[in-house]
């Protein structure tokens, strides 16, 4: 879904989103269970579980401004909790990322703008990848495992703190 609003030329007010439902019909994992040996193969079925690492809602909303040399934007992006592994044993908690810059146009060839990523130096978790051992993944990880190892290490994959740019621009 998007929509696309621009009440006065120099203004403009953008949103586009997802909003699904990530379940899977039909979903059969092969587990190796570690080994080479296949007597301690198996499959496990998650038919009807929801997608990992995809959110039901996922949505950007943006303003925009430009007037003669003068640019500038605001942008909330926002992600939707989500299931952590296939198993949905566990979720990533929902986060917003706020997101602004403003530009000038120096001449015809040259601009500038300072772009700032996180405004509110939010945290949140973009991805997961399991326990911090040789090995593992996301899927070996229950709400269980996670409360009885309080001091366990994961591998996950961190939304970016705050930061600033700076950034020139030649046309040739």
């Amino acid at each position: 879904m998007g929509n696309h609003l621009q009440p006065y030329s120099i203004f403009n007010l953008s949103f586009n989103g997802v909003l699904q439902n990530p379940k899977a019909r039909k979903w059969n994992i092969y587990d190796a269970a570690g080994s080479v040996d296949i007597a301690d193969d198996s499959i496990i079925n998650y038919s009807g579980n929801r997608l990992p690492f995809n959110p039901k809602l996922l949505f950007n909303l943006s303003a925009e401004f430009e007037k003669d040399k003068v640019s500038s934007f605001i942008k909330w992006k926002y992600t939707g909790k989500r299931e952590g592994n296939v198993a949905n044993a566990f979720q990533l908690a929902a986060y917003s990322i706020f997101d602004a810059g403003i530009g000038y146009q120096i001449n015809k060839n040259l601009s500038a703008r300072v772009l700032a990523s996180n405004l509110l130096n939010s945290d949140g978790l973009a991805n997961f990848f399991g326990a911090n051992s040789f090995g593992a993944n996301a899927n070996g990880v229950t709400q269980d495992y996670i409360n009885d190892n309080p001091d366990a290490s994961f591998i996950v994959v961190p939304i970016l703190p705050r930061s600033t740019m700076l950034t020139l621009n030649y046309a040739f």
